[in-house]
């Protein structure tokens, strides 16, 4: 593909991308349409232009087209012979233009177009009509299957010619202007539609149930975004009783999405709200994000016609299935939900551990509007219920209280369900130790991450178990000895803070055995134990992303069918023969190999160039097709790969005649070591077996350091900079005499600011945190917490000393929980006494046994 220029031999070059037989003019500011394209072309796209108007036959030449894109230009008129010569066009798109209903279409604009099969014309109404608006004339395009237009209010398709659109089986409504929905709104359209969309109508008040009688043939309706009471959305549902439907989809159908801070207003489902949908039979229930905090008996779950119900989605709601009545309820209709495979009750935040103080943050005139809408405003004049939990034990319903806590709850199936997804599900209710569930023998696909509702039980599966998918991510605690891992074959554990348990844990992953790809991300992981993968002998995808890793881990070695290894957003600095070695070898071996380095920064030094060749001279595929990663130089400059692989000698030119100096300075480095202290010997023999006499009996202890850049490493925020300069820097710089490396004197500003930092923290023996109240916005403080950790539990930093400065509990990083053992905590006392001062000294001084 060209991505500049195109020339051809009887084509002269030109700004558009040309492959093939399509071409590409987006974003280039045209004003007309090009008329030295080659004339063969079947896609024209013109999207993000500034044309303001279709000259006539000015696509004449181009009379192969099938795909024409005219979106988001400034088109304000379209001529009847606008479109002439198109009859192979299947698809024009017009969608974010300037065009009005009563003055931009001529009436035969859309005459030529014998063949289109899709038509987008929405996105153009830029003001209210004040008087009917007759529609556009549809009816020359016969093959038309579906239309996507806005919807004024009080629309006149009288004679737009829809009675002729005999193929046409779905139309999109958006930017929908209605006031109301009449009976008689939508008489005029096709009768053979089978799907409708109302998306975004910004106002509707009330609608008549007969609205959709003409349309006997409708199988989907969706009705996205819109300003309308969900009991009226229900409502139009009545002209579907006692027959089939495939999808019933209503999202964010609730007026609270118009109110200052687009929050639904509270929403209770009655019996008298469902009738309608209770008596149709369908296959697809979506009520998504529509402010239902709870729900009648026999009416969210009850339904005429059970055995059609295929799919039901009920996320970015507020209610919970696990109280009273309802578990019963559900519990007696899941037996007769027989060809139920998929249920989605995702995003419910029941409750929020934080609301108080939410609710004291906000502005004191939000304050009338958020109880209005959380805590009063229902669509029946009734709070929202409480969230009482009901659990089940051996099938007899009690409350659980902490004096007699429920141990299992038994949760019974629809026979065929394959899918469960109940992801961010925020409650503070407990569900016992154990959840058993029962006819789960179909069920292959379970998804829980984030799920918080104070513990996650064990969970049980009663009968065979082939569940090939689970999503524990964001759960911080549970049970790897859970028989629901045995057979699965895709495990997402992202976020969830298991790094303590899989470097101390022996074969940490042996609990998914069977598994083939396997997220780890964001554990914080910076090292492995060698057994970590032993038994996971079947796993050909792994993804590290967002952790610690400065290298990769000889863990990966025992993976032998590992194809694909995700590494972005590590620390890592180059990849060692060993690891470089393995990954050949799994390419050879394995035909194909993928890794993802992406957002890590290499260095591009002596120690490093073997590396730097191998990227790209290995057949292994890279997430960067040109192998362009980050690159430190030994200055510190940054750089990329490329650069560097392309002036190889000129970057490592040196490091031959510098492995030769240290040849040379290690030779007469150990000539004067071993020759002098030889001579010392002879000369002064007896002197020295004297002395040793002498010192016979005296025990001798050596203490040995490392040698450090800086004794310690300041960390602090904006509100401790006059303290540390003023008082602290002085006491410990020119009294005590150690040294200190401060962010914002030691450390210089640039791309390669975290690695400066890692550096510093790496060569200061200590590391002195300097807690106020406001720490937790200084932008590095969590990840000096994090490095502190890494180079403790690696052995390179010998104290980490916490001083508080009268920093309330809630203000104190959570950071340091895992860590308090090894933790050297001195609160600072506002007027810092000679106390203070003597326990940060010996802190400095005395060892930690």
């Amino acid at each position: 593909m060209m991505v500049f220029f195109f020339c051809l031999k009887r084509y002269k070059c030109h700004i558009c991308e040309i492959h093939d037989l399509s071409v590409n003019c987006t974003y280039k500011e045209l004003r007309n349409v090009p008329n030295d394209l080659p004339e063969g072309i079947v896609i024209l796209d013109l999207r993000f232009n500034v044309i303001h108007r279709i000259n006539g036959d000015v696509f004449g030449k181009y009379r192969n087209l099938k795909s024409l894109h005219l979106d988001y230009n400034k088109i304000s008129l379209l001529p009847t012979n606008a479109f002439d010569g198109l009859e192979h066009l299947q698809g024009l798109f017009l969608t974010n233009n300037n065009l009005d209903f009563s003055v931009s279409y001529e009436v035969d604009v859309f005459s030529p177009l014998k063949r289109l099969q899709q038509l987008d014309i929405r996105h153009n109404m830029k003001k209210k009509y004040t008087s009917k608006v007759q529609y556009p004339l549809f009816e020359n395009l016969h093959n038309l299957r579906k239309l996507s237009l806005d919807l004024i209010d009080d629309p006149v398709f009288d004679n737009c010619g829809f009675e002729k659109l005999q193929n046409i089986t779905k139309i999109v409504f958006e930017n929908c202007d209605l006031r109301m929905i009449l009976n008689n709104t939508f008489s005029m359209l096709p009768n053979n539609l089978e799907e409708i969309h109302l998306r975004k109508c910004n106002m509707i008040r009330g609608v008549e149930a007969d609205a959709f009688r003409s349309l006997r043939n409708l199988k989907i309706l969706i009705i996205h975004h819109s300003n309308m009471k969900l009991e009226s959305a229900l409502k139009l549902l009545y002209p579907f009783e006692n027959k089939h439907m495939r999808v019933i989809q209503f999202t964010r159908v609730n007026p609270g999405y118009k109110c200052p801070i687009e929050t639904p207003y509270a929403v209770i489902l009655t019996r008298q709200m469902m009738q309608h949908l209770q008596k149709i039979c369908f296959n697809t229930l979506v009520l998504t994000e529509n402010g239902i905090v709870d729900f009648e008996h026999n009416s969210l779950l009850w339904n005429q016609y059970p055995e059609c119900i295929q799919n039901i989605e009920l996320s970015g709601n507020r209610f919970s299935l696990m109280n009273g009545f309802k578990l019963t309820e559900l519990w007696n209709i899941s037996r007769k939900l027989i060809n139920l495979t998929s249920f989605d009750m995702s995003y419910n935040p029941l409750s929020y551990r934080n609301v108080e103080q939410n609710i004291k943050n906000l502005p004191d005139n939000k304050l009338s509007n958020f109880n209005s809408i959380f805590l009063k405003n229902t669509e029946i004049g009734k709070p929202p219920c409480s969230n009482i939990s009901f659990l089940s034990r051996n099938r007899n319903y009690a409350t659980p209280t902490r004096e007699s806590p429920i141990e299992t709850v038994f949760v019974s199936l629809p026979q065929n369900l394959k899918q469960i997804r109940n992801r961010y599900y925020l409650a503070n209710e407990r569900l016992g130790k154990r959840i058993v569930l029962l006819n789960a023998s179909n069920l292959t696909y379970l998804d829980m991450a984030y799920f918080d509702v104070g513990n996650l039980p064990e969970i049980v599966l009663k009968g065979q178990n082939n569940i090939k998918y689970i999503d524990f991510s964001g759960i911080p605690s549970w049970n790897t000895s859970m028989s629901l891992f045995a057979h699965s074959k895709t495990v997402l554990l992202r976020y969830n803070g298991i790094w303590s348990n899989v470097q101390q844990t022996q074969h940490y992953f042996s609990f998914i055995q069977e598994v083939e790809e396997l997220d780890i991300s964001g554990n914080q992981l910076w090292q492995l134990r060698y057994d970590t993968f032993l038994y996971n002998k079947k796993l050909r995808k792994l993804i590290m992303q967002n952790n610690l890793f400065d290298e990769l881990p000889t863990a990966l070695i025992p993976i032998e069918n590992l194809n694909f290894l995700d590494f972005s957003g590590n620390i890592l600095d180059s990849i060692n023969e060993t690891m470089r070695n393995w990954l050949d070898k799994q390419q050879k071996k394995n035909g194909t190999f993928k890794i993802f380095l992406r957002y890590n920064i290499f260095k591009c030094t002596c120690e490093t160039k073997d590396f730097i060749r191998w990227i790209f001279e290995t057949s292994i595929e890279f997430d960067e097709p040109n192998k362009e990663y980050k690159c430190m130089l030994s200055n510190g400059s940054i750089t990329t790969t490329v650069k560097v692989y392309q002036n190889f000698h000129d970057y490592f030119s040196i490091c031959n005649n510098e492995i030769w100096l240290r040849v040379g300075i290690g030779l007469l480095v150990s000539f004067i070591t071993v020759t002098v202290p030889l001579a010392i010997i002879i000369n002064f023999k007896w002197q020295i077996t004297y002395w040793f006499y002498r010192k016979f009996r005296k025990a001798v202890e050596i203490e040995l350091k490392k040698k450090f850049v800086y004794d310690i490493y300041l960390s602090y925020s904006n509100q401790s900079l006059y303290w540390v300069k003023n008082i602290l820097m002085p006491k410990i710089e020119n009294c005590w005499r150690m040294k200190m490396c401060l962010e914002d004197r030691d450390i210089s500003v640039g791309d390669a600011y975290v690695d400066a930092i890692c550096d510093s923290i790496q060569q200061s023996r200590n590391i002195i945190f300097i807690i106020t109240k406001d720490f937790s916005e200084k932008h590095w403080g969590r990840f000096e917490i994090e490095r502190a950790k890494y180079e403790k539990y690696a052995s390179n930093l010998q104290k980490i000393i916490v001083i508080t400065r009268q920093v309330p509990v809630e203000n104190f990083p959570t950071e340091f929980e895992h860590i308090l053992n090894d933790v050297i905590l001195i609160n600072w006392s506002e007027a810092g006494n000679e106390n203070d001062w003597e326990n940060l000294r010996r802190a400095l001084v005395t060892d930690i046994l």
